[in-house]
């Protein structure tokens, strides 16, 4: 068994460690892991909400596992930041910018093309994206925000995400508390 200093996995941001995989029967959960927190507690969640360390060798068998369901690894990035984003922003902003990463290594190093919001295909790696800024912006970041939205902007100039709203706010270094109030 690994210890925490070293998790196997993390479900919604938290390290555990796997203790088995199983099947038990519920068609709507599917495969379900046992896992073990640092308190010793133990718990039995869904496989698709498990997010496996990198040095696991198992990684392939999960991918193929969430790649069956339908589940997109992005996406699944995006929605753990979107889980966490109200009151754990530090958190989110880990998970969007895997997405993020993540999405830039399909993408040549030299990209300057469009990924429009209507290709479906795009739309994780712009979910990403927009959490990302959101969540520079809200820490502060108002520098890398801007660049964030920007690149959006570039990505995607029908701006279906709505940062056109948005980046005149963090242009300006409004503090995410003081835009919130205004509403």
């Amino acid at each position: 068994m690994a210890s925490l200093s070293r998790p196997d996995a993390f479900v919604i941001g938290e390290p555990v460690t796997v203790v088995a995989f199983d099947y038990d029967g519920n068609q709507r959960r599917g495969l379900v892991a046992r896992c073990r927190r640092e308190d010793s507690s133990e718990h039995v969640v869904a496989v698709s909400e498990l997010v496996l360390a990198p040095r696991w060798s198992g990684n392939h068998f999960l991918a193929a596992y969430h790649k069956w369901l339908g589940l997109d690894p992005l996406d699944a990035h995006a929605h753990l930041g979107n889980f966490v984003f109200e009151h754990r922003p530090n958190a989110a902003i880990r998970y969007y910018e895997v997405g993020v990463r993540i999405g830039e290594l399909s993408l040549s190093p030299n990209f300057n093309g469009l990924l429009p919001w209507g290709h479906m295909d795009n739309r994780p790696f712009l979910r990403c994206l927009h959490g990302y800024g959101l969540c520079l912006w809200r820490l502060s970041r108002f520098e890398e925000a801007e660049r964030v939205f920007d690149r959006m902007l570039w990505l995607n100039p029908t701006d279906n995400q709505g940062v056109r709203f948005l980046i005149d706010d963090v242009r300006a270094r409004t503090a995410w508390e003081d835009r919130r109030e205004e509403r």
